[in-house]
């Protein structure tokens, strides 16, 4: 069985992969784009921060997901705690979870388990905490510098007089490039693939025909010590499913971040606990 995401990625990737995932090169010129990698990258030098994550699904304007969750991160300390909850809004079922990372272990727990599982994985102190971004070759810098050179055209900068800025990006069907088209496709794609993995019943549908991204938007509140404070994007994704009905998918993703430098990471005690440990991810932590 495929390792599944819902569980390492609502957990750890709120606290890892959202604040301090793998960026873009910082370019030198004015747009908004630029300025927002800039903030990202002095972001990422805080030795901790806090950070408030929701994420939405609607169909045909009709609620189907919803997951928020607090994420606690100690880069230095290559540490973090999550707590967070998934609903399914139409079948009115809503999951709650906390995860820690730390000692080199992830250890998750769901409401309605008694059991803390132990999530161990070998080398995994050259995981993602660890790992340090090299340059990419030129050759692939040049790649990525053109794929995105029409984004970095259409994205904007506005300088406010408190010295803090706002940055917007807007894509409609037609000015969107080939790879953001096809990543947002697959995103939902994966999704739909995985949605019996959750830990309440997702009700959301696959797209199999007429698949198309009609819409992208993006903006991002940098405060005046040039670190993001805020994010907040959304992808429209239209297409039919196997029975030929039309559905308008929207995800819609906010992150606001606080604490910098004072942020603490909660711990768990498992003295007397009941534990499961598993060595490799093979199947959903939830379950």
């Amino acid at each position: 069985m495929k390792k599944k995401w819902w569980g390492i990625g609502l957990s750890v990737g709120l606290g890892a992969v959202v604040l301090w995932g793998a960026g873009l090169p910082v370019q030198a010129d004015n747009s908004g784009l630029a300025a927002y990698q800039a903030a990202m990258k002095h972001t990422k030098t805080e030795p901790n921060l806090t950070a408030h994550v929701s994420v939405g699904i609607t169909d045909n304007g009709k609620d189907l997901i919803h997951v928020s969750g607090e994420a606690k991160v100690d880069r230095e300390k290559q540490e973090a705690s999550v707590s967070g909850v998934i609903q399914d809004i139409l079948g009115e079922k809503e999951q709650s979870f906390q995860a820690y990372r730390e000692d080199g272990k992830v250890i998750v727990k769901t409401d309605g388990r008694d059991t803390y599982r132990i999530l161990e994985k070998k080398n995994w102190a050259t995981g993602r905490f660890e790992r340090e971004h090299t340059e990419p070759p030129v050759i692939v810098e040049h790649i990525r510098n053109i794929a995105l050179g029409n984004i970095r055209e259409l994205s904007n900068v506005e300088n406010l007089p408190d010295g803090s800025k706002q940055v917007s990006l807007e894509l409609t069907e037609d000015k969107l490039p080939i790879f953001a088209d096809k990543a947002a496709t697959m995103l939902f794609a994966k999704i739909a693939e995985h949605k019996q993995d959750a830990p309440a019943k997702i009700s959301l549908p696959a797209l199999q025909g007429d698949v198309d991204v009609e819409q992208v938007s993006f903006h991002a509140s940098i405060d005046a010590d040039n670190r993001i404070k805020s994010q907040e994007a959304q992808i429209h994704v239209s297409g039919s499913d196997a029975a030929g009905e039309k559905h308008e998918l929207v995800l819609k993703v906010d992150v606001a971040l606080s604490g910098f430098s004072q942020t603490k990471v909660e711990h768990i005690n498992l003295t007397g606990k009941q534990v499961e440990t598993l060595e490799e991810w093979h199947h959903p932590v939830w379950k």
